[in-house]
């Protein structure tokens, strides 16, 4: 078999040959089908590679998952060579014959939030990083917003990040940690938004090619899915001009360290645009959420963007 495509993922493929079973997550399950099922349109033969395949050298894994039906998995024991492989898992055991996307540095960058924040510096809301208690004085004397987020370094999907008073600073912290102004959104986006909310843009081969939406649940001020947030997809005709103009010179940078796919995450407050950071690894959206056709034009964009690649 010749020019395979293979997406890994660091989890392991349960007795019910799912990805992801949980119900919140169930999407992201049948995302990888209508990835594999557009590649296979277009000649690619494409298979899944989780924990359960060790990685034996020379661009090689003993094992692999094919597409089978109602979203199962079916497990193949043949050693397989991708020629390409999406890495949703940070693969931490390249030996050089592996080619992958994003490359390791990106993904070393897209774990590190403090980083980011130095990259983007003129872009982001005003960012400390934050090792000990020491650093507070510092902290309260940079920042002059009444509320102060906190953030891991290395977390996704909102996880520990936490929202403090000013003078509740020192409560149960870990560090270290990024501290951040508060940017509150409550005023929207006219024409797109109304209320707390956060733009993410997808971006494939430098372009960004669809845009979502998300709003926390109410009452809420994270708007990550899994705490309760919605999220709505829209295509590049609809995603807003000055938003577009504005993400262009972090585009650039991002890419030029390497960015294939990922995607930056922007808020709007205090009558301008922030961003708040970029992920080396988003979730790939699943044409159940596609509402206008916003996920097929992702799908193919990104099809196209592994077959030039395979080339």
């Amino acid at each position: 078999m010749n020019k395979i495509f293979a997406a890994y993922y660091n989890r392991d493929i349960n007795e019910l040959g799912q990805l992801y079973s949980e119900k919140e997550d169930r999407q992201f399950n049948e995302a990888v089908f209508d990835l594999f099922d557009t590649l296979a349109k277009k000649g690619i033969h494409s298979v899944l590679i989780t924990k359960q395949n060790p990685y034996i050298g020379n661009g090689q894994f003993f094992g692999y998952w094919e597409p089978g039906k109602d979203f199962r998995f079916t497990a193949k024991s043949e050693i397989v060579k991708p020629a390409l492989v999406f890495d949703k898992g940070h693969i931490d055991f390249n030996d050089g014959f592996l080619n992958i996307f994003n490359s390791h540095d990106f993904a070393r960058l897209g774990r590190n939030k403090y980083t980011q924040s130095v990259i983007a510096e003129e872009f982001v809301p005003h960012t400390k990083l934050v090792c000990s208690e020491r650093d507070y004085d510092d902290v309260l004397k940079s920042i002059k917003t009444d509320k102060i987020v906190a953030k891991p370094l290395d977390k996704n999907g909102g996880k520990g990040v936490t929202l403090f008073d000013r003078d509740r600073l020192k409560d149960n912290q870990v560090f270290p940690v990024i501290m951040q102004e508060f940017v509150e959104t409550n005023d929207g986006i006219e024409g797109m938004v109304e209320g707390r909310h956060d733009i993410r843009l997808y971006i494939i081969d430098g372009e960004a090619v669809i845009s979502s939406i998300r709003q926390p649940a109410k009452g809420g001020w994270l708007s990550n899915t899994h705490m309760g947030g919605t999220i709505r997809f829209f295509n590049k005709s609809k995603i807003n001009r000055e938003l577009l103009e504005f993400a262009k010179p972090i585009i650039k940078k991002f890419d030029s360290l390497g960015g294939k796919y990922y995607s930056i995450d922007f808020i709007h407050g205090n009558g301008k645009w922030y961003m708040v950071e970029m992920n080396d690894r988003p979730g790939i959206p699943a044409l159940q959420q596609d509402t206008n056709g916003a996920i097929r034009d992702f799908y193919e964009k990104f099809s196209n963007m592994i077959i030039k690649e395979l080339a």
